[in-house]
């Protein structure tokens, strides 16, 4: 500080760097305001994205279910007549609708009611007999005489205290006649326990509710919330309806008084005709959202706390020291060093690696500066990326190599800041997800050269995170093979690629002979083994290219492109030797089993894909009907009733 005695030269000549002290250290705490500003809305976008992507799963969940409910039903309408005897229900049919409601996670109860609403044919047989005629999803369906709708009354709560849905559609009899309803109760357990692997941190809140604003099903379960009805008062829900939007993002207080971070979307039930559908609510506490990014607010603050008062103790120092030169040059030694040493501290218990470079007009990049966590994170030393920047590159992954090198070479030649993530081989082999966000400044060596300034952080467990969600979503739980719905995404994608290139392809489609022959002598278990092994021999036998898919229960596809028809005739007749000559192996248990096996053509003339299916089945009912075990083209297959045939083979 300034000395009384001092002159008046003299003080403002000690004045200057207290000046010049103050003005440092507001742009350094403006640049780290900022840097958090934009870090606080980078924060919110990342967690945006996550609430978004776990809705759509939601959706995607939910809908399969739905949809795959309402097929059962329709094969239950289209079966009434041929389950029924002359004193009611067949036998065989409610052993049907058992095996249907094992096949079927997300549904727990199929039932029958008559004209009454009195339960005549059910899965549960201690349903049989009771009359339903006052539920919701009985009346609803008994008003509709259009049989067209598939109702989803609100949720409702059991005589067991739990809380469910259950769709309906009205039977109508040929001649018009109402003739009852059919039912199918979904289970609050499984969507209950896809929403719990859905969340992915322990304050985050996902539910289904319906449309009429009835809570569904809720992760984690609160006895409080369920059957609260939202239909009053400002809420995500009613704020979402408002909107009239697919999805809507809302901040606001959660159903736990909490304030929220919520994403919604509207369940996409659009192909079902239905009366009635659900929203999906994905929502954060937001303190929990924001805590780590608070954290390192704090830390900064003290950051820059430390560096002001070092700094001022610093300048003190030296101006105390002024008279001794020398002196003054110890002290401004000590003080750089102490600096320096409170930076690699700093930079040593971030987990990220910081970097700092400069390029010349020419393009050439000197890396001058590299945090000590490098040694952590990539397991190269700071030394060795000072002096050859190209063995961080030979490190990235070949695919994504060409992807960096662009980014980096457009962010030079713009001088704006980048962002990209990329695969990265460690020295140990290991290959992990690496993000690199770097911005420019201005160099210290003046004009014509870029100061770029960054970070590298490993996020390779939110890669892995994303990649198994997907997985979720478009794989066989059972055989790892495509489901239907991806399955058929792809078949869809191959028929217009050939409508509109003129090429050819070919469609396989596979049933497993006698199959419920192996689930009713060996059990479930020993089938699903079976269909695992069928899949594992498949796949030994296609290309890269090929597409092998499960379509529902013993039924699988194959598709084929660049493949024409004869060289799909021998494929298939590969595929059924191979099958036939492996049998599937449990513990000591040998199950020896076989598949029919029809081929179709995709050509430039081929309709759509309802054709392709059609005809692939016509042809691998033809191989069953003809003595199994087969391989038959829809070329030389008659025109048959599907329907029928399948029945008499089954």
């Amino acid at each position: 500080m300034p000395s009384p005695f001092q002159t008046t030269a003299q003080r403002k000549q000690n004045a200057l760097p207290w000046l010049l002290l103050a003005l440092v250290l507001a742009v350094l705490g403006a640049v780290m305001a900022a840097a958090q500003w934009r870090d606080h809305r980078g924060v919110e976008r990342a967690e945006r994205e996550q609430l978004r992507t776990q809705v759509r799963v939601a959706d995607e969940l939910l809908t399969t279910q739905i949809e795959s409910a309402d097929a059962a039903l329709r094969t239950m309408l289209d079966s009434m007549e041929r389950w029924r005897g002359p004193n009611g229900y067949l036998p065989f049919a409610h052993e049907h609708l058992q095996r249907v409601a094992k096949m079927m996670p997300g549904a727990r109860t199929f039932a029958v009611f008559d004209t009454q609403g009195v339960c005549q044919l059910c899965n549960r047989g201690e349903l049989l007999g009771k009359d339903f005629s006052k539920r919701d999803y009985f009346q609803q369906a008994a008003a509709d005489r259009s049989g067209a709708k598939l109702h989803i009354p609100p949720p409702y709560e059991t005589v067991l205290g739990v809380w469910t849905v259950t769709i309906s559609r009205a039977i109508i009899r040929p001649n018009g006649q109402f003739g009852g309803v059919v039912v199918a109760t979904l289970s609050p357990d499984y969507f209950e326990s896809l929403l719990k692997d859905l969340r992915y941190a322990p304050d985050m809140r996902l539910s289904l509710v319906h449309d009429s604003a009835q809570i569904y099903v809720t992760s984690p379960p609160t006895v409080a919330i369920y059957g609260t009805n939202r239909a009053t008062g400002r809420n995500f829900l009613q704020a979402h309806l408002q909107a009239g939007q697919p999805e809507s993002e809302h901040t606001g207080i959660g159903l736990d008084g909490t304030q929220r971070m919520a994403m919604t979307r509207t369940i996409g039930l659009e192909n079902l005709n239905t009366t009635h559908g659900f929203v999906a609510v994905a929502s954060r506490d937001v303190d929990a959202v924001f805590a780590p990014w608070r954290s390192t607010s704090l830390m900064l603050l003290w950051i820059w706390l430390a560096v002001a008062v070092l700094s001022a103790w610093a300048l003190l120092r030296h101006q105390r020291s002024a008279a001794a030169l020398g002196k003054k040059a110890l002290v401004a030694e000590q003080s750089l060093r102490y600096s320096n040493a409170r930076f690699e501290q700093l930079a040593q218990t971030i987990p990220c690696m910081l970097f700092d470079y400069d390029v010349s007009a020419s393009g050439a990049i000197r890396v001058t500066y590299v945090g000590p966590y490098s040694q952590t994170l990539v397991g190269i030393a700071p030394e060795v990326l000072l002096t050859d920047y190209a063995q961080y590159v030979q490190h990235i992954h070949e695919e994504d190599r060409p992807a960096y090198q662009a980014i980096v070479d457009g962010a030079i030649t713009t001088r704006m800041g980048y962002e990209c993530e990329y695969r990265f081989w460690l020295p140990t082999g290991e290959l992990r997800w690496l993000k690199t966000t770097a911005t420019p400044g201005t160099s210290a060596e003046g004009s014509g050269v870029t100061h770029f300034s960054g970070f590298v952080i490993d996020v390779t467990d939110t890669k892995n995170q994303h990649l198994r969600l997907r997985e979720m979503a478009y794989q066989d739980p059972l055989t790892q093979a495509d489901n239907r719905r991806s399955f058929l995404e792809k078949l869809q994608a191959e028929i217009a690629r050939v409508q509109r290139y003129g090429e050819e392809a070919s469609l396989l489609m596979l049933d497993i002979d006698f199959f419920k022959q192996v689930n009713d002598i060996h059990g479930h278990l020993v089938g699903d083994t079976v269909l695992k092994h069928l899949v594992t021999v498949l796949q030994a036998n296609l290309r890269s290219v090929d597409s092998l898919g499960r379509i529902g229960g013993e039924e699988f596809a194959v598709l084929l492109p660049d493949t024409s028809p004869d060289a799909a005739m021998q494929l298939a007749e590969r595929l059924r030797q191979s099958v036939q000559t492996n049998p599937a192996t449990d513990g000591e248990l040998v199950v020896p089993f076989t598949v029919s096996v029809g081929v179709v053509a995709i050509t430039a003339s081929t309709a759509d894909i309802k054709t392709v299916l059609h005809l692939a089945d016509k042809a691998m009912y033809q191989a069953k009907r003809t003595g199994r075990n087969k391989v038959c083209s829809a070329a030389d297959a008659p025109d048959t009733d599907l329907s029928k045939l399948s029945d008499a083979l089954s």
